[in-house]
């Protein structure tokens, strides 16, 4: 029973490829898109004022344990740490929110975002933690 309700997916991000697998270093991760407003003004036809979707921008935002900054690539703060101070500021990032094949419930997501910050520090007697938002630059769904 509880499958239906904890994610059980994975995340992963490298900096050539999404080849490590940060998934136990994760507590949320959701993918978001969204649209700019484009406001249609009433009309003598119509009285009534309408919003449509204009331009669109997707981000992937990801909750984690901060616990390397340094040479182990097998943390995220490392990989972000790697984009940022190297020149590139890509990641490239698989995200499914649940095990398994992907399924129209089940997508696998992937592609490539930006690294636009890097921060270090924490406060004492607390869970060094962690939120990443990444404007993603490229992506793709697959449900099958």
């Amino acid at each position: 029973m509880s499958g239906q309700y904890q994610l059980t997916g994975s995340v992963k991000f490298g900096t050539a490829s999404a080849n490590v697998d940060v998934s136990s270093d994760v507590f949320s991760c959701t993918y978001k898109r969204t649209h700019d407003g484009i406001e249609k003004p009433a009309t003598f036809g119509s009285l009534r004022k309408t919003t449509v979707a204009g331009a669109f921008a997707d981000e992937l935002v990801v909750d984690y344990v901060s616990n390397n900054y340094g040479a182990s690539a097998s943390y995220l703060d490392a990989l972000v740490n790697h984009a940022v101070f190297t020149g590139s500021q890509v990641l490239y990032y698989e995200f499914t929110p649940d095990g398994g094949a992907a399924a129209p419930a089940n997508p696998k997501i992937s592609g490539t975002c930006s690294v636009l910050e890097w921060e270090a520090g924490g406060a004492v007697n607390e869970l060094r933690k962690r939120s990443q938002t990444f404007p993603v630059l490229t992506s793709a769904i697959a449900v099958a």
